[in-house]
């Protein structure tokens, strides 16, 4: 199984220059210029850092860890399926949904799964959906295989770079570290350059250059926080997920709004 060396590496630079950037970014939206969507704003980010800090004294780090897998995998198949029918007029775009959904009952039912020393939760089965996912990706693959003879350019798009990934896994040739930071930074990529770009236009990079500060200060300063105030438990921690978690309800709604033939 490949495991890149610079895995670490590549993690930290897609977790600074991508994850949190794009975490962040989702309270930039125009919705949140109304006090209504800044008190809501404000009040799910409370609701979130007591949820998980109740979690983290009651359970462990590694129950919030296996929640946050499920979320983010569920939320990866939802904005690839939006992004694919808004920004990219996908009307194929149910493949990757279904692909993706194949994926994850596959992942969740090995016999075991760790993601960096990680346990995370599986429920091994017997049923073949090995075979059926197999027989989804062919049909994918046929159809594509049609498409490229008239639509060249979706060759190297961010969802055939996520069927490689997953297909890569399913041989044993990557380790799920590797998929799982492969997949990040595509559905990082996708919100930043379609979603974000769509809604700045040419001042995408004076927006993303303070979103990239803010997110570097606020996590800076929680490290900060929990090294000079030695917390039980890890500032950083709780806000990273509370964040992510606000992300996930605000985006499965906020950024489709003026899109309701999807929402």
């Amino acid at each position: 199984m490949i495991f890149p060396q610079a895995i670490g590496v590549i993690f930290l630079i897609n977790l600074w220059a991508l994850s949190y950037p794009h975490t962040i970014s989702t309270f930039s939206k125009k919705a949140f210029a109304s006090t209504k969507f800044k008190l809501l704003g404000i009040a799910v980010f409370i609701a979130m850092i007591s949820l998980f800090a109740a979690l983290a004294h009651y359970k462990d780090l590694v129950f919030i860890m296996n929640i946050y897998f499920i979320a983010q995998f569920i939320h990866y198949i939802r904005q690839n399926y939006g992004i694919s029918r808004s920004y990219l007029h996908n009307n194929k775009a149910m493949d990757l949904q279904i692909n993706g959904f194949l994926f994850f009952i596959f992942l969740f039912t090995q016999k075991s799964l760790t993601f960096f020393q990680f346990k995370i939760w599986t429920y091994p089965i017997e049923t073949p959906i090995l075979y059926i996912y197999f027989f989804h990706l062919s049909f994918v693959i046929y159809r594509k295989i049609l498409l490229i003879t008239y639509d060249k350019k979706n060759i190297l798009s961010f969802e055939n770079i996520q069927y490689l990934l997953f297909t890569l896994f399913v041989f044993d040739k990557v380790s799920f570290e590797v998929v799982w930071i492969g997949i990040n930074m595509i559905h990082n990529l996708q919100y930043l350059v379609l979603v974000n770009l769509q809604d700045h236009k040419s001042k995408f990079l004076f927006f993303y250059i303070p979103i990239f500060l803010i997110s570097f200060v606020l996590f800076k300063s929680a490290d900060f926080i929990n090294e000079n105030f030695h917390f039980t438990l890890s500032v950083s921690f709780i806000l990273v997920i509370a964040l992510n978690f606000c992300h996930y309800f605000f985006d499965s709604f906020l950024w489709k709004r003026k899109y309701r033939s999807i929402d």
